[in-house]
């Protein structure tokens, strides 16, 4: 009787110290954009939840995608600042939350605003990748978190995004500008 008692008591406590056990817990995410039908990724980035035990773990990744999201739409909000937005930077008070890392898919050399542009970004795809013609398209923004449970979800950052690629052309966006006089 005595080693049931001693033995329920040492699960109970290896129990309640495993439930009180700090746990972390992350998504993975894009921003894309829909350009004429077609979905380009234009960013990635990962974020971390932090939870107080493994039963909250969806609760954590819930946080991470939350965080993605966040990011995802603070780079369109400061868009016109051409940098990676703070919010998608870690912070180094909080290293156990937060966006973890936030990259570009690509570099690209030229962008008339600095590598941290998104707007740019979203205007070279348009306009010079694609084979698309001089004329105006419309961009859609999204986002999308991936990972275990809690994580997969996105959403429409920005609909309608008009960029016109004449006047992006002409301004030097896809290499040297063309003369627009006979000359």
């Amino acid at each position: 009787m005595i080693r049931i008692v001693l033995a329920a008591v040492a699960l109970l406590f290896a129990s309640s110290s495993m439930a009180a056990a700090d746990i972390k817990r992350g998504c993975s995410g894009t921003i894309s954009a829909l350009i004429a039908g077609t979905k380009t990724q234009i960013a990635e980035l990962d974020a971390s939840g932090f939870c107080k035990n493994k039963r909250k773990a969806d609760n954590c990744r819930a946080q991470a995608r939350s965080m993605i999201e966040a990011c995802a739409q603070a780079m369109w909000n400061d868009r016109w600042d051409h940098r990676i937005s703070p919010v998608c930077l870690q912070k180094p008070d909080a290293p156990r939350r937060g966006v973890n890392y936030f990259r570009w898919t690509q570099v690209i050399e030229g962008l008339p605003n600095g590598q941290g542009s998104l707007k740019d970004r979203i205007e070279y795809n348009t306009c010079c990748l694609g084979n698309r013609g001089p004329g105006n398209f419309l961009v859609n923004l999204s986002w999308f978190a991936r990972g275990d449970r809690g994580c997969s979800r996105g959403g429409l950052i920005y609909e309608g995004y008009e960029v016109n690629c004449r006047q992006m052309r002409q301004a030097g966006l896809c290499g040297a500008p063309r003369r627009t006089s006979g000359r």
